[in-house]
């Protein structure tokens, strides 16, 4: 009977993997009132655009982009580095920005890094900034 109930348990987690972040239930299409009722809680913040756009902001890693009350596109941190040493780790992200056609910034990047040397000693930093990606046949400086 253990065994059952372990496995059980697992399952119910498998299959309700979108449960505990209702942010993966939100899709284009849904109203502003759907998407309240699915987060549970309001925005965070929220940003407003031309042409009846508006984004709201669910923390630093979640957005949704309304176009006259209703989703038009999501976004989610992107983890674009994920290194782990036995001397240290390396971990840079790309926040949501969730903007309209014809509106751009430069991507907001977020870098952690965590270096141990032996005895005990070891340096962590972390660094945020806006920063342009070069486009084809563009170097940096």
């Amino acid at each position: 009977m253990r065994i059952r109930e372990p496995a059980a348990a697992l399952t119910l987690l498998v299959l309700c993997g979108g449960c505990a972040n209702p942010f993966k239930q939100i899709y284009p299409g849904m109203t502003r009132q759907q998407v309240l009722e699915k987060m549970e809680r309001a925005p965070s913040s929220t940003e407003l655009f031309e042409d009846a756009y508006s984004a709201w902001y669910y923390g630093e890693d979640q957005c949704l982009l309304f176009r006259e009350e209703v989703v038009v596109a999501k976004q989610q941190t992107e983890v674009t580095t994920n290194v782990k040493t036995p001397i240290g780790s390396l971990r840079e992200e790309i926040k949501p920005q969730c903007l309209p056609p014809g509106v751009t910034r430069p991507p907001r990047v977020e870098r952690e890094v965590d270096v141990r040397f032996p005895r005990g000693v070891g340096a962590r930093g972390r660094q945020t900034q806006e920063e342009e990606k070069p486009q084809d046949g563009q170097e940096r400086n």
